[in-house]
């Protein structure tokens, strides 16, 4: 083994052991510098973009599987990321609807009672004003896919009620 190679292999056997050490002295240098790497990686993202393209075509197997490890290490992160792309409210405005309404739907005061296919309770569905996009409250599956099935409408609705009125000895 030459001393080119010497020195490599102890390089690596180093940054073995110092893994936590290596970190911590990375991601101090990324708060230090952090928008001296935002420019650079706005400046080059199509390098980038190409970069993580290529590396992904030969590493599918591996990508699928550290996707699937971050998934599951981050997944509030997931809850909090779609509360605030559908409509805008965090997971704690999430959890303070939640509490105000005693963890039951606004419209049927029952709690939540359907399933995910993987046997866990759902959680209540944010029901929103699809025109302006404005939180109304949190609602059971039940009753936001019936409002969804009038589609908001309350004309519809108020003939859906005087239907049952109207044939109320045959219920």
């Amino acid at each position: 083994m030459n001393k080119k190679e010497k020195m490599k292999e102890y390089k690596k056997r180093w940054q073995e052991a110092n893994k936590d050490r290596i970190k911590e002295l990375r991601k101090k240098k990324y708060e230090e510098n952090k928008e001296r790497y935002k420019k650079i990686r706005e400046a080059n993202i199509h390098k980038f973009r190409e970069k993580g393209k290529k590396w992904y075509a030969a590493n599918k197997e591996k990508a699928k599987e550290l996707r699937k490890k971050w998934r599951d290490k981050n997944k509030n992160y997931w809850k909090e990321w779609d509360l605030m792309r559908k409509y805008s409210i965090s997971e704690g405005q999430y959890q303070e609807m939640l509490t105000a309404q005693d963890n039951k739907c606004i419209i049927c005061n029952n709690k939540e009672n359907v399933k995910h296919k993987s046997g866990v309770i759902k959680r209540l569905a944010v029901d929103h004003c699809h025109s302006t996009g404005k939180v109304r409250g949190l609602l059971c599956y039940r009753c936001n896919t019936s409002i969804g099935k009038f589609e908001d409408s309350i004309e519809l609705l108020e003939s859906a009620i005087n239907y049952l009125k109207k044939h109320k000895e045959n219920i």
